[in-house]
């Protein structure tokens, strides 16, 4: 925990688009690796929960899922 960053809100953002994007084109490596990214960061309960439920969208293959989890994110987010 105390090896998180603070959040970068634009960072985060640009890193959700870029998530939509590469489950859309199941591209499973690149949303791996923007959901290790993610993890860096340090979040309220509330959007670590949210984060959480958006990673196992990926490990699942749910694009629909990680979709309402990014707008659920950009929500908290406030960019």
């Amino acid at each position: 925990e105390e090896n998180l960053k603070e959040p970068d809100p634009v960072l985060i953002s640009d890193s959700l688009t870029m998530l939509n994007s590469a489950m859309e084109e199941y591209d499973v490596d690149a949303a791996d690796e923007i959901i290790r990214q993610l993890s860096e960061f340090r979040y309220t309960q509330e959007v670590r929960k949210v984060f959480m439920e958006m990673s196992a969208a990926v490990k699942n293959l749910d694009a629909d899922g990680v979709e309402g989890c990014v707008e659920t994110m950009r929500g908290y987010l406030e960019v």
